[in-house]
């Protein structure tokens, strides 16, 4: 599990250091990482808590998916900023 997380954690590092990009896009990726990550970990606390937890631990995946699409939004214009369409 420690693996995955960690090749999730590097993966827009690798993915993209001879790439040219904005410092805004770098931490936008980072955030993204940082999210995924935590989605991962409030996924995998579901399979210990208690029940009375749960309602909270389904509430904060909520508010990680509504980060993670916002995420995505700002990073598919940021990238259409920087690679404008004719």
């Amino acid at each position: 599990m420690m693996v995955i997380l960690l090749c999730l954690w590097f993966l827009p590092v690798w993915g993209h250091h001879d790439e040219p990009g904005s410092f805004r896009e770098f931490e936008l990726r980072e955030q993204l990482t940082e999210l995924e990550l935590n989605l991962a970990e409030l996924l995998y606390q579901l399979t210990y808590v208690p029940v009375k937890v749960r309602p909270r631990i389904y509430q904060e995946i909520q508010d990680v998916r509504d980060k993670l699409s916002e995420t995505i939004t700002q990073l598919i214009e940021e990238d259409q900023q920087e690679h404008p369409q004719p």
